[in-house]
């Protein structure tokens, strides 16, 4: 015959205890996990700078783009290769980490003149189209100048360029052809109207800012300002101007006297016109 089964029922206060205890266990548990795993990403590169490579790609004999991950997004890097692999340098592989500082090539322009982005953007680099990816939720283009081509230039263990922020009072107008041997590392690099790397240096002439790319040899080869109390020929920072010249990758840009172009960007993508957002001197 059929015995049924003696069925044990726990009074409340036993049945809200092992619940309780239940839950103590898994949240236990979770701290256990979480000091893990800050444990184990102390031991890796900062998230304000620390990157891991998810691909590279050769795109000619001597242009690389590499593909970074840094918390869960992606940047796409433009780098060139001089044919010259330094002895201080790692390769870039996947699955590589590595520190850097990264300069935009279109983001920073677009969030500081509240430009609306077109997504179809490229630049011409050493003959190599290089645009955006938003099918692949890429949204910019970026440079590293401790980049040479895959090879990461180390020096001294720090890979981190710095802060650009500094800035320096200067007697006399800057000037091209300047000697300026002021450079410091820690004030960064650009990128010149011919999409070339070049020093970075702040400074401040009469209470005008000007930013200043300085070569190899120290001398002044740029200089632009977005100063707001900074004039020429009439013009200033947010006149509409039309257009005259443009660049691939860098922007359009106008003539306006012997010494000065106005850079601008159309309000809109097809006009000849738009407001001026900088002024810069500089040696086509």
């Amino acid at each position: 015959m059929f015995s049924p089964k003696k069925v044990h029922y726990m009074s409340n206060s036993k049945l809200i205890h092992r619940i309780v205890g239940s839950f103590s266990i898994a949240v236990l548990l979770m701290l256990l996990y979480a000091c893990k795993t800050v444990c184990r990403d102390n031991n890796m590169p900062s998230s304000k700078n620390g990157f891991v490579v998810t691909k590279v790609n050769k795109m000619s004999r001597n242009v690389y783009v590499i593909y970074a991950l840094r918390n869960d997004t992606t940047f796409k890097i433009a780098s060139f290769y001089n044919g010259i692999r330094q002895a201080n340098s790692k390769k870039l592989r996947k699955g590589v980490h590595f520190q850097a500082n990264l300069y935009s090539q279109f983001r920073s322009v677009e969030e500081q003149f509240n430009i609306i982005p077109p997504c179809d953007e490229v630049i011409e680099f050493h003959g190599v189209t290089i645009g955006k990816e938003p099918e692949h939720g890429i949204d910019d283009v970026w440079f590293c100048k401790e980049l040479n081509g895959p090879y990461l230039i180390v020096e001294d263990g720090d890979h981190v360029v710095g802060s650009p922020d500094s800035k320096i009072n200067v007697d006399i107008q800057p000037y091209l052809g300047q000697s300026f041997p002021e450079w410091k590392k820690e004030y960064g690099y650009l990128v010149n109207p011919d999409n070339n790397f070049i020093k970075r240096i702040r400074v401040s002439y009469k209470g005008i800012e000007y930013e200043l790319g300085v070569s190899d040899n120290q001398t002044i080869q740029y200089i632009a300002t977005s100063d707001k109390h900074f004039s020429t020929n009439g013009y200033k920072v947010g006149d509409v101007i039309n257009k005259t010249h443009s660049r691939l990758g860098w922007g359009n840009y106008t003539k306006i006297d012997q010494e000065w172009y106005a850079a601008w960007f159309p309000e809109n993508r097809n006009e000849e016109k738009g407001s001026i957002q900088w002024f810069f001197k500089f040696k086509f």
